[in-house]
C-alpha cells in the first residue's frame, strides 16, 4: 500500500512538474509574440533551461548511482552498460562521466578500443549475455525435465552451437566495437577542424569552401556510425579523406 502511493505521489509530482514548464513555455510565447516583452519572455525561457539542466544531472547521477550499484552486486556487464550511458548520454555533466571512466577499467567484460586516447571503453556484453542466458536455460530444463527431453535435448544443442560460433562471433564483436569507436573519434576530429575553419571565416582569413566539406565529411562519417549500429557488415563504402 505504502509502495503504491509512493508511486502515485511521484507520478503526480511528475505531472504536475511537466505542466508548470509547459505553462511557463507558453507565457515565454505570450510575452515574445504577443506583448512583444522580449525581458519576460527570456525570463521564462531561462527559467526552463534551467529547469532542464538540474533534470539532467538528477538523470545523470541517478544512472551513476545505477550503475554503482550494479557493480557492488557484481553485475559487470550491466555496470559497464550504465556507465558508458552515463559518458555517452551525459558528457556535459563532467565529474559523473570521469568517474565512470575511472571506474570502467575495473569492471571486468569491458575492452579498450585501439588508439581512443580519452574515448571511453566499450563492451561485448550482448553476446555474452545471450551465452549465459542459453546456459541458464538449459540449467533450467534440466531442473524440471529427464535427460532425453526433447525440449532439453534441443536446447543443448543450441547451446553447443552458440558456443561453437562464440569466439568467432565475439571477434566480430570486438573489430565493430574498434571500427565505431574510430569513427567517433574521426567525427570528434573534424568537429574541431570544422571550429578552427569557422574561426578563420570570422575573422575574414578563409572563405566556407573549406567548411562545406567538412560539414559534408562528418555528414559521411556519422552515416556510417548509423549503419556500423544498424548492423552493416565492414568494411563500409570509402570514407572521406583529408590531406
Amino acid at each position: 500500500m505504502k509502495t503504491t502511493l509512493a508511486i502515485l505521489l511521484l507520478s503526480t509530482s511528475l505531472a504536475g512538474a511537466q505542466d508548470k514548464t509547459a505553462d511557463r513555455l507558453r507565457k515565454g510565447i505570450l510575452e515574445e509574440e504577443a506583448n512583444h516583452n522580449l525581458e519576460k519572455a527570456i525570463e521564462a525561457y531561462q527559467s526552463i533551461v534551467k529547469q532542464f539542466d538540474e533534470e539532467r544531472n538528477t538523470a545523470a547521477t541517478a544512472l551513476f548511482r545505477l550503475a554503482e550499484c550494479y557493480r557492488k552486486q557484481g553485475q559487470t556487464h550491466q555496470a559497464a552498460s550504465a556507465y558508458q550511458r552515463v559518458i555517452r548520454e551525459f558528457s556535459d555533466q563532467s565529474k559523473l562521466a570521469e568517474l565512470s571512466r575511472a571506474q570502467l577499467p575495473k569492471t571486468p567484460g569491458t575492452i579498450r578500443p585501439v588508439g581512443s586516447g580519452e574515448r571511453e571503453l566499450q563492451d561485448q556484453y550482448p553476446m555474452r549475455q545471450m551465452l549465459d542466458r542459453l546456459r541458464m536455460h538449459v540449467k533450467e530444463l534440466e531442473s524440471t525435465y529427464t535427460a532425453n527431453h526433447p525440449d532439453l535435448r534441443k536446447a543443448k544443442a543450441e547451446l553447443r552451437s552458440f558456443e561453437a560460433e562464440f569466439p568467432a562471433l565475439e571477434k566480430v564483436a570486438s573489430a565493430r566495437t574498434t571500427y565505431r569507436s574510430l569513427l567517433d573519434d574521426e567525427i570528434r576530429l573534424v568537429e574541431e577542424q570544422m571550429k578552427g575553419e569557422q574561426r578563420k571565416i570570422d575573422t575574414g582569413v578563409a572563405d566556407s569552401d573549406r567548411l562545406t566539406k567538412l560539414k559534408r565529411d562528418v555528414l559521411t562519417l556519422r552515416r556510417a556510425l548509423a549503419a556500423i549500429d544498424a548492423g552493416a557488415d565492414l568494411p563500409l563504402p570509402a570514407l572521406p579523406t583529408r590531406p
